[in-house]
């Protein structure tokens, strides 16, 4: 009996020993381990590799019909023996659990928010407060970090041609497909687009009716959003609040909005903004640089009162801007010099981008950088950076379900009734400082499933839908009282992998899954037209970002089962 355990004890360091020295090519960011498991591990050399897929019923462009991809995917897994248990989720509740790393294998996805590589990258693989991968990989965030720090194209697609590379090492999710989709609405709607970031504004459309209804794929999480990551959440916002830019209807270059004009110096650090005059918030108060402040300080500053949300984490700013001011110590606190806010780090050793905001004057604020940002102000044209009334969030202490029964933006509609599980009801802002919207009352409304979208939008009960499925694009376009709108892919298609979690901290067990998915068999089955196979994270004319030349594994049963028995499993 004691030379048998001997030999066990052996055996147990020896297979240790090999699975470190596989592993040891990369180390990744130490975090905190989840602690809910989602897969088990084989308890014998005789058991074939059982996982659960998690995944939520939401058509989203770069996924319609997530159940029918989910159940592929389960087919695809079978053939080369692995097991697999489909896991369907609420849309919030699955956004809460992959984001704070609790599920092992799922299925996600991203629609850019502005069109640079560093919306992509940073928020994914960048940012420890999104914990979907499990730990971070040091070497992939410094590059990250120097690609994002610099505006040479040509040094930035060196950096993202290093990254792909990586990804493609490391094996933390598997990219499928950039989605084509679109949006359609009754032939009689003026104003009518498609958004390539999702991101579409009402208030310039009409029907020749003082009713507009929106039918989207989901009810938003909250109404107000910046500490929010979701696709339908964002557009219910984004009809209400508004950032210092915004992006152009229906495209993607920055614009002025609640800024007149900017400026920046030369090294790209001192971002300087004129506030618009004449703009009043929906509660009647006036805009001014204070306003910027204060908005920005909620996010940034981990010690604020205002620092609350939903979620608390505030997962956008952390990816695009770094670490936050005071999360560890009280080193900087507001100043208030006579009206005009500033907030400013001691130093920039905190780790964020972000070293002041500063009121110079009631209409001017500036920002003070650590290092330089190319994409500084496509970042500050996102929705999440919407600014809010300084003495409103002070009120509400920045609490999103407070913040979300009357939301208090400049935007061109306001929030009449948020009814759960219904719809959100808005009427015409009639002090709106910009162009008038067109139709005086907007509705949303949602439903998952793709076919009730279009039974509605046929019956005339709604004027616009989103995500039509590819299987109606047809219908749409023989329907001559409907008219199709299309949108570029620009987006990402992923099957996730936290590396925390067994079986997935085994990189063969990845390897392995990553070989037995046919990519191609689901985009020819279940994509519309301009869509495709994704090889980066990025899409291809995401320039400097995507890297056709690091080409992703081609499928392989062989290899994925040569792989799964090396981790020691079964295989048919």
């Amino acid at each position: 009996m004691k030379g048998r355990k001997l030999f066990v004890v052996f055996s147990m360091f020896l297979v240790l020993t090999l699975v470190l020295a596989a592993c040891a090519k990369a180390t990744p960011v130490a975090t905190e381990a989840p602690t809910m498991a989602a897969t088990e591990t084989p308890t014998a050399a005789a058991n074939p590799l059982k996982v659960t897929l998690s995944f939520r019923v939401v058509d989203r462009a770069y996924l319609p019909y997530p159940d029918k991809v989910a159940q592929e995917i389960q087919a695809q897994l079978a053939e080369v023996g692995i097991e697999v248990t489909l896991k369907e989720m609420e849309s919030a509740a699955f956004i809460d659990a992959t984001s704070a790393g609790q599920e092992g294998f799922y299925l996600l996805g991203w629609n850019a928010d502005y069109p640079d590589a560093t919306n992509f990258y940073d928020y994914h693989f960048g940012n420890d407060n999104n914990k979907q991968f499990g730990n971070l990989y040091p070497d992939m965030v410094a590059e990250i970090k120097a690609a994002a720090q610099t505006s040479d194209a040509a040094v930035r697609q060196q950096h993202y041609d290093t990254i792909n590379q990586m990804l493609k090492d490391d094996l933390m999710m598997i990219p499928v497909a950039h989605g084509g989709s679109s949006t359609a609405f009754q032939a009689n709607v003026t104003g009518a687009h498609s958004s390539p970031l999702g991101n579409e504004l009402f208030y310039v459309m009409g029907n020749g009716t003082d009713t507009f209804v929106w039918m989207q794929n989901g009810e938003p999480a909250a109404l107000w959003c910046s500490d929010e990551t979701d696709g339908e959440t964002l557009r219910a916002c984004e009809q209400v609040y508004e950032p210092l830019y915004s992006f152009s209807i229906g495209g993607t270059e920055a614009e002025p909005a609640l800024a007149s004009s900017s400026s920046v110096n030369a090294d790209l650090t001192e971002w300087t903004f004129t506030m618009r005059d004449g703009v009043k918030f929906h509660n009647g108060a006036a805009l001014d640089a204070s306003d910027v402040v204060a908005t920005f300080a909620a996010q940034w500053d981990a010690k604020s009162a205002n620092h609350v949300g939903r979620t608390g984490t505030f997962e956008y700013f952390g990816a695009f801007f770094g670490s936050f001011l005071n999360a560890e110590t009280q080193d900087a606190t507001m100043v208030d010099n006579g009206g005009l806010l500033s907030l400013s780090a001691p130093s920039c050793d905190y780790g964020g981008e972000f070293k002041s905001i500063e009121a110079v004057d009631a209409k001017t604020v500036k920002f003070t950088l650590c290092y330089p940002d190319p994409a500084f102000l496509s970042k500050v044209a996102f929705s999440v950076f919407a600014i809010q009334d300084k003495d409103y969030l002070d009120a509400n202490n920045g609490d999103s379900v407070k913040m979300s029964e009357q939301p208090n933006g400049t935007g061109p509609y306001k929030v009449v009734a948020w009814n759960r599980g219904d719809s959100v009801v808005y009427e015409a802002n009639p002090e709106y400082w910009g162009t008038p919207a067109v139709t005086k009352n907007l509705i949303f409304r949602w439903s998952e499933q793709s076919a009730q979208r279009l039974l509605e939008l046929q019956a005339g009960t709604v004027n616009g839908i989103d995500n039509p499925g590819p299987d109606d694009v047809a219908t749409i376009e023989a329907d001559s009282s409907l008219k199709l709108y299309p949108r570029d892919g620009f987006n990402i298609f992923y099957i996730g992998f936290n590396n925390t979690i067994p079986p997935f901290d085994n990189p063969d067990v990845r390897a392995a899954i990553t070989y037995a998915i046919d990519r191609q068999r689901i985009v020819d089955q279940f994509y519309a037209a301009g869509s495709s196979v994704a090889n980066s994270f990025v899409p291809d004319f995401v320039k400097p970002g995507a890297s056709p030349d690091v080409k992703w594994f081609e499928f392989d049963q062989a290899k994925a089962k040569e792989l799964l028995v090396k981790a020691g499993y079964t295989v048919p």
